[in-house]
């Protein structure tokens, strides 16, 4: 009796000991294994990185950037090699990481030019949205936008608000240096 007791006891800790282990493959955790890896860039920035025209913008726009937390940029570009295995491998892990967190699939599109792809995360209250495109010989870039109760509409006011902003040209040079080497053929 004692040694099943044990063997329970044993049993107990070791289910609990691996179910507290949290190893799902998350978008954040993508982003954060990826960030690492050779041939990915990954760049964080916030609302600060604009200079924005407050006096000039509407109610809705305000609300829009008071709704808007960050935005995080992933670029993969893969090593000559074995570009196609690469990409196929980030993509797969990416849409993974989308649907372990449950994000929503909004718009898939496939062309000649690769595949292109967007996603929400939460129905009423949107706290993400991720455009991700990707071509299996060139690599894949991802943008997440998070923030509180985002919805397209608030999206739209910001971009329309960009043309009486100021850009942090000093702040934006990682953003101009990350991409430019990616785009060049």
């Amino acid at each position: 009796m004692k040694i099943l007791q044990k063997n329970f006891l044993l049993l107990s800790c070791l289910i609990l000991a691996l179910s507290s282990c949290n190893n799902k493959p998350g978008l954040q955790s993508f982003m954060a294994t990826h960030s690492e890896q050779a041939g990915c860039s990954v760049l964080t920035f916030g609302p600060d990185i604009i200079q924005w025209d407050k006096k000039a913008m509407s109610p809705e726009q305000k609300k829009a950037l008071e709704s808007f937390k960050q935005i995080q940029i992933l670029i993969y570009k893969p090593d000559s090699t074995a570009a196609v295995q690469q990409t196929r491998k980030v993509q797969a892990e990416f849409d993974a990481s989308l649907i372990e967190d449950h994000y929503d699939n909004l718009i898939h599109v496939n062309g000649p030019w690769g595949k292109g792809s967007l996603h929400c995360l939460g129905e009423n209250n949107i706290k993400e949205y991720v455009l991700a495109g990707s071509q299996t010989k060139k690599g894949m870039v991802m943008v997440r936008i998070q923030g509180k109760d985002l919805n397209p509409t608030q999206i739209g006011q910001l971009i329309s608000a960009l043309p009486s902003a100021k850009m942090d040209q000093k702040a934006l040079e990682p953003i101009l240096n990350l991409l430019e080497p990616n785009f060049k053929k």
